[in-house]
């Protein structure tokens, strides 16, 4: 097996919360066009020794650390990312950052491409509740050399108490990428063919599959 690439980052706000069910979401959005995903599980462990051995030992799921990248940006996807304020009354929008500002709690996914026995698969995976920051803002001058710069964020997963084993993540392998696509979609609450760039997103505004649940426990 070996996976070849990743697209198509979905993210939609968390509405109501519950018990012992999944996160009900309100409108999803395609973030950008996704450039990685690396995800760190965070665990909390006990050992005990006994005899001058290590008799017991146990690991439970805390978090899932995010280290998302994609190409670029547009302030109303940074707004329903991070709890920014747009502001239009001026005409121009402008993205107003605050110190009191909280980001939203809301699912987020991704598939990646895989070749499983020479034949092309798409793992679709689906976090429950996360909720992103923004990192470094960073650039460079240009000079003879084309060096592209991409945008960088970082978020937590969380485990959703009383689904299932306390339920994190689930995923499923896709034959199409269509497929992929309906699924994240679905999990997301898109309708219809979002744009990467134009699209309208939740922000706050001044004036043929396989599946497999990840668990907490």
């Amino acid at each position: 097996m070996a996976i070849t690439g990743i697209k198509h980052p979905v993210f939609a706000p968390i509405t109501a919360r519950n018990a012992g069910a999944k996160p009900t979401y309100g409108t999803g959005m395609v973030i950008a066009k996704a450039t990685k995903a690396d995800i760190t599980i965070n665990t909390a462990e006990g050992k005990l020794y006994a005899d001058d051995a290590l008799a017991e030992y146990d690991s439970k799921f805390q978090s899932a650390t995010i280290a998302a990248g994609v190409d670029d940006l547009t302030p109303n996807k940074k707004a329903a990312l991070f709890g920014y304020t747009l502001d239009t009354s001026g005409g121009n929008t402008v993205l107003k950052k605050g110190a009191s500002d909280t980001a939203p709690h809301g699912g987020f996914g991704y598939y990646k491409t895989k070749k499983i026995d020479n034949v092309r698969k798409y793992e679709v995976k689906w976090m429950y509740d996360v909720v992103f920051h923004e990192t470094n803002d960073n650039a460079e001058t240009a000079n003879e050399n084309v060096n592209f710069q991409t945008v960088e964020f970082t978020g937590e997963a969380l485990p959703v108490i009383g689904l299932g084993n306390d339920d994190w993540c689930e995923e499923q392998l896709c034959d199409t990428e269509q497929a992929a696509i309906t699924a994240l979609h679905t999990y997301a609450n898109i309708t219809g063919t979002p744009s990467l760039r134009s699209a309208s997103a939740p922000s706050n505004t001044k004036g043929g599959t396989t599946t497999t649940t990840e668990s907490g426990k």
